[in-house]
């Protein structure tokens, strides 16, 4: 693998390994069921990827801006809230409302996939598609995250990073992030 030199590219290395990951959790499916994938693995992915994206856009006028471990070290890169309303601004707007976005799904599916493990019981998510290419939906009573949906914008949103970052990635070099496992 190659020698990485600073954070901004190891997070462009790690974006990238967490889409290839997350695909294929959408792809396989469970044994039992083969109308069905590795759902909540593929939402903690993206939900950290989104995190990610979102970093880049802390600004607050949805343009790039470069990360250096300078932020890191400082904690000058914004709350992983911000990051979320971030990535809703700029990439998001017009596939879900705001407050299901920035509040349902960051706080209900995120915070709660990503640290215990679960979701809370009126979230719903599913591998289908939504016909209006929403990411999110309130119905009745149920939140509904359409995880295809989500894959997809999500990766629009880093050829977008990657686009205005003029970052290149390697093809040859999108080995594990972690070496030799």
């Amino acid at each position: 693998m190659k020698n990485i030199k600073n954070y901004q590219d190891l997070t462009f290395y790690t974006i990238e390994e967490n889409l290839r990951i997350a695909k294929y959790c959408l792809e396989t499916p469970k044994k039992a069921n083969t109308n069905s994938c590795y759902g909540m693995s593929a939402l903690i992915l993206l939900a950290s990827t989104i995190d990610a994206i979102g970093m880049f856009y802390r600004n607050g006028d949805n343009t790039f801006a470069p990360i250096e471990v300078k932020h890191v070290k400082s904690k000058q890169l914004g709350s992983v809230k911000g990051h979320f309303e971030f990535f809703y601004d700029k990439f998001l707007s017009n596939n879900c409302d705001k407050n299901s976005f920035t509040v349902q799904f960051y706080q209900y599916a995120r915070c709660l996939g990503i640290h215990n493990g679960t979701l809370n019981p009126s979230i719903r998510i599913t591998m289908n598609r939504h016909k209006n290419g929403k990411v999110i939906e309130q119905s009745r009573v149920n939140y509904h995250i359409y995880l295809i949906d989500l894959f997809d914008n999500v990766q629009l949103a880093f050829q977008t990073l990657k686009r205005e970052s003029k970052v290149t990635i390697e093809p040859e070099v999108l080995g594990p992030t972690t070496g030799g496992c």
